[in-house]
């Protein structure tokens, strides 16, 4: 089982309907497919074993209005959870705005693919995560990478110590989320925040 942590921007004008209208949000995500419309301890089971999805029976209900938003969408992968640790110092929590950088502020709904509910930025969030971001170096950052704390501390997915290849990754990365606030902070963009 592979858990990847994923953020997309979304303009200020999609933000209140990524809050209010959940085929909007399961859109935005890709979990409106079949496969995110399963149960979760079914989607659960079928990674663990490699089941594909069911294919959906055609539905006679109509589909949402509206497209899903557009924006960059930037997966982390599996190094989801080092990267918050590194900007947050801290395995999920953190002192904002940067707790929220990896994985978000806001709840909108319910879990989503079985590992919790997404979450959104809103565009003044991602303001100050950009500045923050932006006062840290990469050097400044990197310093707070220890395989064998974040190994004891049980930080997805683990091998931080034995495998020294997560630290070229998660300066990667940083550099990606780095930028990808930048561009959200300057468009005036929010951003949700998930993992699947």
């Amino acid at each position: 089982m592979s858990m990847t942590g994923k953020l997309r921007r979304i303009s200020a004008v999609e933000m209140e309907r990524v809050r209010t209208d959940e085929n909007f949000l399961l859109a935005a995500t890709g979990m409106g497919s079949a496969d995110g419309q399963l149960p979760w301890l079914l989607r659960m089971l079928m990674r663990l074993t490699g089941t594909p999805a069911p294919q959906p029976e055609p539905v006679a209900e109509p589909q949402p209005k509206g497209r899903a938003p557009r924006g960059e969408v930037l997966n982390l992968h599996k190094s989801w959870q080092g990267l918050h640790f590194l900007v947050a110092q801290d395995p999920w929590e953190g002192t904002p705005p940067l707790r929220h950088a990896v994985l978000g502020d806001v709840e909108v709904f319910g879990d989503l693919a079985g590992y919790g509910p997404a979450k959104v930025n809103a565009p003044e969030t991602v303001r100050q995560i950009a500045e923050a971001l932006a006062a840290l170096s990469d050097a400044d950052l990197m310093r707070q990478f220890d395989g064998k704390r974040m190994e004891e501390l049980k930080i997805y997915p683990g091998g931080w110590a034995s495998d020294r290849s997560w630290e070229k990754e998660l300066a990667q990365n940083l550099a990606r989320l780095r930028e990808f606030y930048r561009r959200a902070a300057a468009a005036g963009d929010g951003t949700i925040s998930w993992i699947e």
